[in-house]
């Protein structure tokens, strides 16, 4: 299918996300008596994930076009369920709906400054409208961002409730 995982942090990975790699490099090096030259970093970088982001996108639209939506009885787009990691949601929210998420998502304080926060577990929900072929023949859709890592599902008092998840499913 395609890739949705969590963006690949090569030698940073296990270690403080807010590390640099020569840090992180230095820390192998000494902890593992490698020479710091021997140490390669094949993290994935934001245009990687970026990539992978357009091909699930292509697909998703191209399948939208294609006739898969027909089948539904009004008209409107079925509902996909797409399962990832935070950060490739983050990422993918930043691309594809800016505007409508800055509007509804939790802020985090980074050292690179504010960035949406998707917590684990959480619910996102975006609204795509049926993407249309432009002049170059290739699909733009519209995406809002309705809800934005949305956690009460994981509180105790409403986990057990069907009718505590009702308000996630806008119109």
């Amino acid at each position: 299918m395609y890739d949705l995982r969590e963006r690949k942090y090569g030698i940073r990975e296990g270690y403080d996300k807010y590390l640099s790699v020569e840090k992180v490099r230095e820390m192998i090096s000494e902890s593992r008596g490698i020479p710091l030259e021997e140490i390669v970093d094949d993290a994935e970088s934001l245009a990687d994930v970026h990539i992978r982001q357009e091909r699930f996108v292509s697909h998703l639209c191209d399948t939208m076009i294609g006739g898969v939506s027909e089948n539904t009885t009004d008209g409107s787009i079925p509902r996909v369920l797409v399962v990832s990691h935070g950060g490739f949601i983050r990422a993918f929210l930043e691309k594809y709906a800016p505007e409508s998420t800055s509007a509804v998502a939790p802020l985090e304080n980074t050292p690179q400054g504010q960035r949406v926060k998707v917590g684990n577990c959480s619910i996102t929900i975006v609204r795509i409208t049926r993407p249309q072929l432009n002049e170059q023949n290739s699909v733009s859709p519209r995406m809002k961002a309705l809800v934005v890592s949305c956690t009460e599902h994981l509180r105790p008092d409403t986990s057990d409730s069907a009718d505590s998840m009702k308000f996630l499913w806008p119109n």
